[in-house]
């Protein structure tokens, strides 16, 4: 009968059945999830259904599928020449664009096959209707209802259910799990990147080790001691123990290595690394490098396709290994030696594409200075300053609030170098910088308070002229921030003191002792201590003594308070001060003065003590 003809180009797709063979030749995982909706009835190409049907056995069996492991099946099961053999197989792996896209080419052979079932089952309906069998066109039609219910469940299967905004909100979902801190999420891929030799290693190892141990690392501390494996496949187990015993760590049976010095490393790959991880229960595996993992590992079947997509689809295999161990994997991976804008770009091959977070590391060669750029899909953005000094990294804070503190030291540096005083002009000439620029940095600096602005020129203290031609005299002398921020590498925490005293010069004082022979610790606010400098014959400091009235020392300003009857110049503060010697009011080490920074600095605590100079009308004086 005319209408029983069927138009059957359209019931099955060729390309999408090989594209679902050779996904599963390629991936253990798509063979999982194919299983789900696709019986080896579904596939309209006969030499594809005996390919699926060998595939599946040997997947039931838990045995390894590649291309040598079916092909074999094949054989014993008689099919393997009516197949095409191993030449078909690789042409099936050839030619599959990705694994990533499995179910949507099966969700199509799923759909075809219903199709073909439903017109086979209304040609039958058709049939027994006209002849008049109602008995079985109604089991017909019960069978048809059942097809439909599967067209439908393999839309839900396929993941086709719709979720609304409103249902999405009111779902209670698990925040995310991060290793340490929140830069390295507790699942997925994370890459560690950088150019050759600027101490990846040692940053991978050093993190390697706070994980195992639950120790600091840059200043964020693990969640939890984890298991950790460590595949140094460029380092001897020699070199292992030396960077362990140069980082000083104690040892932890919670770190295992795998170094290239293991003969049998040659046999590793992807399904051994597996067992390895479930056998010993790791929970964190460090990959040291991505470039010498890939040789080993044989990942790559295809050797046809390009690096970038060959990257693509090892970091797909190792995805597939986070899934089935539930472990954390961290790469170590280079960087492009061409300058980029975008540090993600920078990262060599096409691995990016597929990895969950990204750590770049930047330094320049013979810098011990470097940047950590963060990005990945559950991480805050963020870049981070850090050192790297005697093989040990070490965070110094954010990047931003870095760069801008080393913009700082290098213009106070600089006005210092020109004299303590410089047009901006000459800063930005001294530095080799963009004028304007440096004028804005100058204005900021200015504005907090670590500057300040006179007569055009900027200086490293607050000043004031004591005639219309000088700038020497002074009222205070280089400012607190201004120094540390000089000197001091990382921040240190202020000292809050809530008292202060002072040291009156009573006239009867005809000789006096060191500073440091004063208990800083015991004063109490306001309390008046006997002159405490040293005996100098030098008579400038002796003219000096005579426009003092009173010294007073400031726990809670950290800073000394110069009282004078008479104007003094910047020249006499340094050389009265330098005849003179203090304690730390941290440590109580006996510091001597610095004319350089206008006070006391103290090396072991990193703390200055500054002095600031006020004028007063005479009331007491030396005799």
């Amino acid at each position: 009968m005319d209408i029983l003809k069927t138009n059957t180009s359209n019931l099955q797709s060729l390309e999408s059945e090989e594209a679902v063979i050779g996904a599963m030749l390629l991936s253990k995982e798509a063979i999982s999830e194919v299983a789900e909706i696709l019986r080896e009835e579904d596939f309209a190409t006969p030499e594809l259904k005996e390919v699926f049907s060998a595939i599946m056995d040997l997947f039931k069996e838990g045995k390894p599928i590649d291309v040598i492991t079916v092909s074999e099946r094949l054989r014993e099961r008689g099919s393997y020449d009516v197949v095409g053999g191993s030449e078909y197989l690789t042409n099936l792996i050839i030619n599959t664009p990705t694994t990533a896209n499995v179910m949507y080419y099966a969700k199509i052979v799923k759909e075809k096959s219903i199709q073909r079932k439903m017109i086979k089952k209304g040609e039958l309906l058709l049939k027994d209707l006209q002849e008049g069998n109602l008995e079985q066109a109604k089991q017909l039609l019960k069978d048809m209802e059942a097809i439909t219910n599967e067209a439908f469940q393999v839309k839900e299967e396929a993941g086709l259910i719709l979720t609304s905004a409103s249902e999405l909100l009111q779902k209670d979902l698990t925040p995310v799990d991060f290793l340490i801190g929140e830069i390295i999420p507790r699942e997925g891929i994370t890459i560690i990147a950088g150019n050759e030799k600027i101490g990846k290693s040692w940053f991978a190892l050093q993190l390697a080790c706070a994980l195992a141990t639950g120790q600091d690392f840059l200043g964020f501390l693990p969640k939890k001691n984890y298991k950790v494996l460590y595949l140094a496949l460029e380092d001897t187990e020699r070199r292992i123990k030396d960077r362990l015993l140069t980082l000083g760590f104690p040892g932890s049976d919670n770190l295992k290595f795998i170094t290239k010095d293991d003969k049998k490393i040659e046999a590793l790959n992807l399904e051994r690394l597996e067992h390895i991880i479930k056998k010993n229960n790791i929970e964190v595996v460090f990959v040291d490098t991505l470039k010498v993992f890939k040789v080993k590992m044989k990942i790559i079947e295809n050797l046809r396709k390009n690096t970038y997509e060959q990257d693509y689809e090892v970091i797909l295999g190792l995805q597939n290994l986070c899934v089935e161990t539930g472990a954390t994997l961290i790469l170590l991976h280079h960087t492009k030696k061409s300058a980029v804008d975008d540090f993600v770009e920078g990262v060599l091959g096409r691995v990016t594409a597929a990895v969950d977070t990204i750590l770049h590391l930047q330094r320049q060669r013979g810098e011990v200075e470097a940047c950590l750029r963060i990005t990945g899909r559950d991480v805050e953005e963020q870049e981070l300053a850090l050192r790297f000094e005697n093989s040990f990294w070490i965070l110094l804070g954010t990047a931003k609030e870095h760069k801008l503190s080393k913009e700082r030291r290098e213009i106070l540096e600089a006005i210092r170098d020109l004299g303590g005083a410089a047009t901006p002009k000459q800063v930005a000439e001294y530095l080799g910088k963009n004028r304007t620029t440096t004028n804005r940095l100058l204005l900021k600096m200015s504005s907090a308070g670590l500057i300040k602005s006179v007569n055009g020129l900027y200086v490293l203290a607050e000043s004031e002229e004591s005639d219309n031609n000088s700038m020497n005299t002074m009222n205070s002398v280089k400012s607190v921030n201004s120094v540390k921020s000089v000197k001091s590498v990382n921040s240190v925490n202020p000292i809050s003191w809530n008292s202060h005293f002072s040291i009156n010069l009573e006239p009867s004082v005809n000789s006096v002792k060191a500073l440091s022979d004063v208990d800083l610790k015991n004063q109490s606010s306001q309390s008046s201590q006997s002159s405490h400098f040293l005996n100098s014959t030098n008579e400038n400091v002796e003219a000096i003594k005579q426009k003092i009235r009173k010294i007073e020392i400031s726990k809670t300003d950290q800073k000394i308070i110069f009282y004078t009857t008479e104007k003094v110049t910047t020249q006499e503060v340094d050389t009265f001060f330098s005849h003179q010697q203090m304690p730390c009011l941290k440590c109580n080490t006996l510091l001597g003065y610095t004319p350089a920074i206008g006070g006391y600095y103290c090396k072991n605590c990193n703390e200055i003590i500054a002095v600031e100079v006020k004028h007063t009308e005479p009331v007491l004086a030396f005799v």
